[in-house]
């Protein structure tokens, strides 16, 4: 019985504390999502230990799927869409006062994105690269500062979806990210 107690009183806790999150929460900037398949691997990266709150919705608005990640700060989640329909998804990821909502398609091709770049902070200079692959792959990652003098250069090979965050803070000026795959695709990300 006090085991049962516990248990319900710690849900009574966890759903009190989603009651105090914004209404309205401000958009935010650590959020990827990266397509393999029938797969979506959604990364996320805080600034702070949060409960994550992830909601998947279908063309017409309607909830397919709901998830909370209790205390965390980062993560990367597949959701696998075999079972659903072809169409467009809304993804919307939710944590203690923020918010980002991304559009995504299932079972339609659009174009394959070569590479996607997002502000993990609004008041830090720091990046979350995210490079989806479907061979194993080497791929260029060039950063560049305002008079396109070359700052920061790796090369690296992948073999799977690619994930790395970058610290600029060092970098005041505007700055451009170049990803350029072996087949000579080249994406530029500019700040």
């Amino acid at each position: 019985m006090k085991k049962i107690l516990s248990i319900l009183m710690l849900l009574t806790i966890g759903s009190a504390a989603f009651a105090m999150y914004a209404e309205n929460p401000a958009p935010v900037s650590g959020v990827g999502i990266m397509k393999k398949g029938h797969t979506f691997h959604v990364f996320y990266k805080g600034t702070k230990l949060s409960d994550v709150k992830i909601f998947i919705r279908d063309e017409k608005n309607d909830l397919v799927f709901t998830e909370i990640i209790r205390k965390t700060d980062g993560f990367v989640r597949p959701y696998n869409f075999t079972q659903l329909e072809d169409g467009e998804y809304t993804v919307e990821v939710i944590d203690c006062v923020q918010r980002q909502v991304q559009k995504i398609t299932h079972g339609i091709n659009p174009p394959d994105k070569l590479a996607h770049v997002v502000r993990v902070s609004p008041t830090e200079n720091k990046f979350l690269l995210t490079v989806p692959n479907k061979v194993h792959n080497t791929i260029s990652v060039k950063i560049y500062g305002a008079k396109h003098q070359l700052v920061y250069e790796e090369l690296l090979e992948i073999s799977d979806d690619f994930a790395k965050l970058y610290n600029l803070n060092q970098i005041n000026d505007d700055f451009s990210f170049e990803i350029t795959d072996e087949e000579g695709n080249v994406k530029v990300l500019s700040r």
